[in-house]
């Protein structure tokens, strides 16, 4: 099939279903079409962002979650929780167990509330964002909408409050966070070099390297660089990063799209499968999706959370 052929048979599927019952159909299609646009951003942008918000840096620190040896194994569990969710819904089997084992590492520590709205709303801006600008094809009204009811309706099974129900509220309510709180701190530096580390650890030549560096920094939303402490590229470099990551999608999107290949790192880190179950953080020191209470980050009052084999592939790195 076609890039174009391709592009207008998703088209025509997703304009038939219907965003409130059909969410995760279309979730599922943006997940599979776009896997290979969003990875940067789903790197760079989703824990940079995580970072650059004080209240979340100082937990991690003060839980020693940042060395590079880690962030594998959390990116992988991280995939593997939500893959499940994307796939399976919230339903008994494993979208719920899913649901509850990322319920059960939150409860270790104390999140505030507006932290966790946030983070509920970055998940959906960030990747549709990331697909509008690297995608091999357009992102289709319908898809921004069903990720925006994806987090709203896993925000009401986590009792998360003050989500909003549609794509444009969420990108406003993710925009005023970032311009209220994103900040510099010493911690937030290290956090996004050890990130970019491991990233840069996945280069297999000098050149590699360089056009991993140049993709990963790139794809972030300055603001975010900033927070970290890290040099915005300046614009004509950015730009010709952007230009040749949207050139190596526009070539080899539509056929990863197709593969159903499982993603390395999970492999790397479950080489025989894994129980859903068993995913994951079970004792403090490692929560894949730290938060902290802005007046104490170590001890603020924690929020009232629900209990509430997914698609390897769907995971970005």
């Amino acid at each position: 099939m076609t890039k174009r052929s391709a592009r207008w048979a998703t088209w025509n599927e997703i304009d038939s279903l219907d965003v409130e019952k059909d969410y995760l159909r279309i979730l599922g299609i943006f997940q599979r079409d776009f896997r290979l646009a969003r990875r940067w951003s789903a790197t760079a942008e989703s824990l940079g962002v995580t970072y650059a918000l004080p209240t979340m840096s100082r937990i991690l620190i003060q839980g020693d979650l940042y060395p590079v040896e880690k962030i594998g194994k959390r990116v992988a569990d991280t995939g593997i929780i939500t893959a499940a969710m994307y796939t399976h819904g919230f339903g008994p089997g494993e979208g719920r167990e899913a649901l509850r084992r990322m319920n059960q590492m939150h409860k270790m520590y104390p999140i505030l509330a507006e932290d966790f709205t946030f983070e509920s709303c970055a998940e959906a801006v960030l990747l549709v964002r990331a697909a509008e600008r690297f995608g091999w094809r357009p992102v289709h009204e319908k898809e921004r909408q069903a990720y925006a009811t994806y987090v709203h309706v896993r925000a009401g099974f986590m009792h998360i409050q003050g989500v909003p129900r549609t794509f444009e509220a969420q990108a406003r309510l993710f925009d005023r966070y970032v311009d209220d709180n994103a900040r510099f701190e010493p911690q937030n530096q290290l956090l996004f070099s050890a990130l970019e580390t491991f990233v840069l650890g996945r280069a297999k030549t000098p050149v590699h390297r360089m056009l991993l560096r140049g993709w990963f920094r790139s794809s972030a939303d300055p603001r975010i660089l900033r927070a970290v402490g890290v040099p915005v590229p300046p614009r004509p470099v950015a730009a010709a990063f952007n230009a040749l990551w949207r050139l190596v999608v526009a070539l080899r999107g539509p056929a990863d799209a197709r593969s159903d290949a499982p993603s390395p790192l999970v492999a790397a880190h479950y080489p025989d499968g894994y129980d859903i179950t068993e995913v994951g953080t079970f004792t403090p020191g490692s929560c894949p999706f730290p938060h902290a209470s802005r007046d104490n980050p170590a001890t603020g009052p924690a929020s009232a959370l629900g209990s509430a084999r997914p698609a390897d592939r769907h995971l970005a790195i």
